[in-house]
């Protein structure tokens, strides 16, 4: 509501903020679009003031911070509390409109995220606890945009390669919520995709060689590629030609 007021466009003299409350969610309306250099893809990472006289007197009486992370604050605080994420959007620069949920829709995604940041001693940015929520809205985003990050810190797992590649919350996710069933049938048809890819490979090309599996496999280091192909040496499927360095892999006629 502080942002409403003080970004909002007073030339627009007949136009008032708007407050709507229900059950589901609040809605704040502001008139006026976002402020020159601001757009709903840089609103935040970059800060900008209308009315900079107004703002640092807000920021005086403690109502607003002068670090303009109000933005960033609305939108973390909604999916940490289990709400998911505010959606904000721009009528054709005659007002900025945010609709914030009220209701609590994940509470075992609130207990998973507090968790995890202090198990793991580690700070999320706005931008990355968002992708995690659309990641859980939609379990299966075929492209993130901090993939590295929550990759790294073990909160969402990959499955799939190329157009096929899925982002899943990771076994920790599961696990809290009581269906470490649904994470093993999520893994468990990812490496079926993966090994349906290698068999189409090595029809397609005759042979299946160690960088072949390392470029079909990319997203997977050299242990976890090793877990996807063994169940298809163990049964006989596919067999190994030649030394350990130059050898490769083909189908084992009769056997697939």
């Amino acid at each position: 509501m502080v942002n409403a007021v003080a970004h909002r466009s007073y030339r627009l003299q007949s136009q008032s903020v708007w407050i709507k409350a229900s059950p589901e969610n609040m809605i704040i309306e502001s008139p006026g679009g976002f402020v020159y250099g601001i757009t709903m893809e840089n609103v935040f990472t970059r800060s900008a003031w209308r009315n900079r006289l107004l703002a640092d007197a807000l920021s005086h009486i403690g109502l607003m911070e002068q670090s303009s992370q109000g933005v960033d604050d609305i939108f973390k605080i909604s999916v940490e509390e289990g709400k998911g994420a505010p959606v904000m959007s721009d009528n054709n620069g005659t007002a900025i409109t945010l609709s914030i949920p009220s209701r609590v829709i994940d509470e075992n995604f609130v207990k998973y995220l507090s968790d995890i940041i202090a198990n793991k001693q580690i700070i999320l940015t706005t931008q990355e606890i968002l992708e995690l929520e659309e990641v859980r809205k939609n379990n299966g985003l075929h492209t993130i945009k901090n993939k590295d990050t929550l990759l790294k810190n073990h909160l969402v797992e990959i499955s799939g390669t190329g157009r096929a590649t899925k982002y899943f919350l990771s076994k920790e996710y599961y696990q809290s919520i009581g269906k470490p069933g649904q994470y093993t049938k999520t893994k468990g048809l990812a490496n079926a995709s993966r090994r349906a890819l290698i068999l189409q490979h090595i029809r397609d090309n005759g042979k299946l060689k160690t960088d072949d599996l390392a470029e079909l496999m990319s997203e997977l280091d050299y242990d976890r590629r090793y877990n996807v192909i063994r169940p298809l040496i163990n049964k006989g499927i596919i067999i190994h030609v030649g030394t350990k360095k130059d050898g490769y892999y083909v189908i084992n006629d009769g056997k697939e």
